[in-house]
């Protein structure tokens, strides 16, 4: 098996020091070059190296990305280019470069970014995008393409430096991170079946689509489906759970969830939270709390009163308010259908009655009843 890496610094790129050894233990024969995919000219010569000194190439797989954050005021065209070469232009070099070639494969890394966006991200959503459309195009032709739409990595790559973002991400999708090892065999799936891509991430529905603005969106339909059908569901065996615990670890398990949904909204970790501080004095406002109450809502299956999440509530206070909404309600009484019939001969013939002639009435009525009168309207 043969390997050629290209990186833009070559040997010196972080981390290969550590692959290689790996690599080359496994019975790889690797050969590593220094090339930006981005520039035509350093790319072409690279190729025909690797034709010269390796077998027939037969893959391609392009996983190059630079970010470049920025709100779209400060979006000039410097920093668009800067995030749209490595992976738009590196892409259209490799493809146009590679095409005469019988590939087996031919990869372009995308982002789920695609699907969900990012705050600040609109130039990588572009770069991404556009890979996307080279994978169409490919396939249209005739050619090898797949474009994975990844999610965040937990192991490897750019968030294994950042935690902040990384916590970030897992508190907006309501998932962790993905191992690269499971993110590596749904790749596997993906070429095996011959797709030309798929959003390869966990996530939680009902935490993601408090931040996607177009939730709403028809391509989302199943997911809400599905979502809701799964809510009603869980909402029963939570409900159900409740009521068959011990009170201290109903209100532990209510805690659980409630300082879940908290810290989706707020975009913190759960465990930072401290359930005795008032969600205000977290970071939550009055929009916030409108969104508290609906997630809570779903998650419960009651309304909660707006005026609780008014009165700068601590999550345990909202707890115990939840506790004791969801504790056992007394059983209502059966209406009485003859009472019931009385009531309705009175409202339309009577001009004046209360309720207390009209329970006369119906008693009257059962004991007439009893005696075996005829009862005739």
């Amino acid at each position: 098996r043969h390997l050629a890496l290209l990186g833009r610094r070559g040997a010196d790129t972080p981390g290969l020091d550590q692959a290689l050894p790996a690599l080359r233990e496994a019975g790889v024969q690797v050969r590593v070059y220094a090339c930006d995919v981005s520039q035509r000219e350093q790319l072409a010569r690279t190729l025909l190296d690797i034709r010269g000194s390796m077998p027939p190439l037969r893959g391609v797989v392009h996983a190059a990305m630079v970010l470049d954050d920025a709100l779209l005021s400060g979006l000039d065209e410097p920093r668009l280019r800067r995030v749209l070469q490595p992976k738009l232009d590196g892409a259209w070099n490799l493809h146009e470069l590679t095409r005469e070639q019988a590939l087996d494969l031919f990869v372009l890394f995308s982002s789920a970014t695609t699907l969900l966006g990012n705050p600040g991200q609109a130039n990588y959503v572009a770069a991404n995008a556009a890979l996307e459309a080279l994978a169409r195009l490919r396939r249209a032709q005739g050619l090898p393409a797949c474009a994975p739409a990844w999610g965040p990595i937990a192991d490897v790559g750019v968030l294994t430096t950042n935690e902040l973002a990384r916590d970030s991400l897992a508190a907006r999708l309501g998932a962790p991170a993905l191992p690269a090892r499971d993110a590596l065999a749904m790749l596997e799936r993906l070429l095996l079946q011959d797709l030309p891509g798929a959003a390869l991430l966990d996530f939680s529905w009902s935490a993601l689509q408090r931040l996607l603005p177009s939730a709403g969106a028809h391509r989302f339909a199943e997911l809400r489906a599905q979502a809701d059908q799964g809510d009603d569901e869980r909402e029963q065996d939570l409900r159900r759970h409740l009521a068959e615990l011990p009170p201290h670890e109903a209100r532990e398990l209510v805690l659980q969830h409630l300082c879940r949904e908290v810290a989706g909204i707020l975009r913190l970790p759960a465990d930072k939270l401290s359930p005795s501080q008032c969600v205000f004095d977290l970071g939550m406002d009055s929009l916030m709390a409108v969104e508290l109450g609906l997630a809570l809502e779903r998650r419960f299956g009651i309304r909660v009163p707006p005026m609780l999440l008014n009165e700068n509530p601590s999550i345990e206070r909202i707890a115990e308010r939840l506790l004791a909404t969801l504790g056992p309600q007394p059983e209502a009484q059966a209406p009485d259908p003859t009472q019931q019939l009385v009531q309705g001969l009175l409202a339309q013939h009577a001009e004046h009655h209360a309720e207390t002639t009209a329970a006369e009435l119906a008693e009257q009525v059962r004991e007439a009843a009893d005696s075996g009168a005829r009862l005739i309207a």
